[in-house]
């Protein structure tokens, strides 16, 4: 990526910032978070990415650029624009085809000013195990706006956590995409122990024969908000995916959710042993059921009830475990 390219890219993601403003209650996927807060810095982030970034620092890998920005859309979202316009630097880590890292490789972000946008791009190459840990922190109030991106190559292990201890008076906003590639095998952990405004956000792509597990642990107490949401897409057939949130809340929390999707390009339902647990809000799917289908997602292949002589098994790719089995699926 040129100079001249990765400026291109900054003034096209700042421009879509700037059509697209802060999600607000109205958004689907923003309907539990209110943003208020973050939106109230808008006049310190309205500034042009050329007077105030310059491009990448000249140690940056020629071969990491074909990656940058890949992975991380930001057309429809404007944190991840707004991340992509005014990041200063880039945390890069390349795993070689084959190398298995034995110790957790550390990266940490400790806010330095009121606003900071960190990037990080993990490249991990086919047939490489590693283990990442992210961790944020700081002092005071100030507002993080971070984007991961994360390859990971063919037969590859990858274990990723990120560990939230910003201070109570911080926002935070995180977003990782993970793009995972044939046979691998990819866990992500979210553990959120600050922060007065929190979003958690995990995107994930599965190729055949993917293995990822979504895992989550959040501490809230006071009048702390934290949301966690996640996307899995089965790209391809023969992909496996897991989930589990778990949450601790003490005092006066403010209210948080944990929303989930999963939708196929291949038409495939997702794997039945795929289970989504929290302790806040219902989960969402947006597994896309026949037009006819009446019954829930989440208790298609989980929750029968006995056969009834005037119901006709309208199978689609949700209710099809269930018409097979000749059983009538518990109503929602």
């Amino acid at each position: 990526m040129t100079a001249v390219a990765e400026q291109g890219l900054r003034e096209t993601a700042f421009q879509r910032f700037l059509e697209l403003g802060f999600p607000t209650t109205h958004d689907e996927d923003w309907r539990f978070t209110n943003v208020a807060p973050i939106a109230r810095m808008g006049d310190r982030l309205r500034f042009s990415p050329l007077a105030k970034n310059g491009c990448l620092s000249p140690g940056f890998p020629p071969e990491a650029q074909q990656y940058l920005g890949k992975y991380a859309p930001f057309q429809n979202h404007a944190f991840v624009a707004l991340n992509t316009a005014l990041f200063r630097d880039v945390t890069y880590i390349h795993i070689p085809r084959g190398q298995i890292v034995g110790e957790p490789i550390q990266i940490r972000y400790d806010s330095p000013s009121e606003i900071s946008h960190p990037r990080t791009l993990i490249v991990v190459g086919p047939d490489a195990h590693c283990t990442i840990v992210e961790t944020y922190s700081g002092t005071g109030s100030y507002f993080t706006n971070a984007v991961t991106e994360i390859v990971a190559g063919s037969g590859s292990v990858v274990d990723h956590y990120k560990v939230q201890l910003e201070s109570s008076s911080a926002f935070h906003v995180g977003v990782m995409f993970a793009s995972l590639g044939r046979s691998a095998n990819f866990s992500a952990t979210s553990i959120s122990l600050g922060g007065a405004l929190v979003r958690n956000e995990v995107s994930v792509t599965l190729s055949e024969g993917t293995d990822a597990t979504l895992n989550g642990l959040y501490l809230v107490n006071g009048a702390q908000h934290v949301d966690n949401h996640t996307s899995i897409e089965h790209a391809k057939p023969h992909g496996t995916s897991h989930e589990l949130y778990k949450g601790i809340l003490d005092g006066r929390p403010a209210p948080f959710s944990t929303a989930a999707s999963s939708f196929a390009r291949t038409r495939r339902r997702p794997t039945p042993s795929r289970p989504t647990r929290t302790s806040c809000s219902p989960t969402k799917r947006s597994s896309t059921p026949s037009p006819n289908c009446r019954f829930s997602p989440t208790t298609c292949a989980a929750r029968t009830a006995p056969p009834s002589a005037s119901w006709t098994p309208n199978p689609c790719s949700i209710c099809n475990r269930a018409a097979s089995a000749n059983r009538m699926p518990a109503a929602y």
